[in-house]
Parts: C-alpha cells; sequence; structure tokens
C-alpha cells in the first residue's frame, strides 16, 4: 500500500519541481530544431525567466509547444519550439486556423508541461505508461 502512495504521488508531481524548460528554436534559425531536435546545440529557454524579462505574467501557467507547418505554395517545411503561456483555448487549434490566413498548414502541433518535452512525439502518453509499468512492477 505504501508504495503504490509513492508511485501515485511520484507520478502526479513529476512536473512541478521548479520552473518549466522548453527548447527554443525555429527552423528559420537553426536547422538543429528539426527532428531529430539536436538537444546539445539548441537553446533551452526557463519559460517563467523568458516571460519575466519581458515583464509579462510571472505569475502565469507555461507549457512548451512544438509545431511543423508548410506553405502552400513553396512547400517549405518550418519547425518550431518555445514556451507559452498557457491559455484556456487550445493553442494548436487557434495556431492551426491563424496560419491559414498566410497559406500554411499545420503539420503536426502539441502542447506539453514536463521539462523539455517539446524535442518530438507528444511525451504524454511515454510518461503515463511509465508510471502503469512502475506500479505494477513494485506490487
Amino acid at each position: 500500500m505504501v508504495k503504490t502512495v509513492v508511485v501515485t504521488l511520484l507520478c502526479s508531481f513529476i512536473s512541478l519541481s521548479g520552473a518549466l524548460e522548453c527548447y527554443d528554436c525555429s527552423a528559420v534559425k537553426n536547422n538543429d530544431c528539426y527532428s531529430p531536435i539536436n538537444k546539445t546545440t539548441v537553446t533551452v529557454t526557463n519559460c517563467y525567466e523568458f516571460y519575466t524579462k519581458l515583464g509579462n505574467q510571472q505569475n502565469a501557467t507555461y507549457e512548451c509547444v512544438a509545431y511543423t507547418e508548410h506553405h502552400n505554395a513553396t512547400n517549405q517545411t518550418f519547425v518550431g519550439r518555445h514556451c507559452l503561456i498557457k491559455e484556456q483555448n487550445d493553442f494548436c487549434i487557434d495556431y492551426r486556423e491563424d496560419r491559414k490566413l498566410y497559406g500554411y498548414i499545420v503539420d503536426e502541433c502539441f502542447t506539453c508541461n514536463e521539462d523539455l518535452c517539446n524535442s518530438g512525439t507528444n511525451p504524454g502518453i511515454m510518461l503515463g505508461l511509465l508510471c502503469v509499468i512502475t506500479f505494477y512492477v513494485i506490487q
């Protein structure tokens, strides 16, 4: 019983230690931003510090985002990874609609709230699976 409680607490609070950090790059500035991301050269941004320097939203909740998009006319592909202030609306839904106005199609977009979670495919599934496996192993 004690082991079950410990695993549950660890899985629940895994992303609550310290300020959120996200990879911060775009393919326009840094080709290492494309998947697979070059984790040794891409900038890591502390979201709280970034927005504090801008004078915005120090008490906000932050999330990381990763997206790929291409332009309809040129078929040129762009990749972005950044910190965001979490909004009530889903960022990716709004982003897809906004980018359509400029001739872009968003091929992939996800947000996440664990440190450096925007390196590739949405990590939430893997984290949940790890918690479930750990739970069954210690029983």
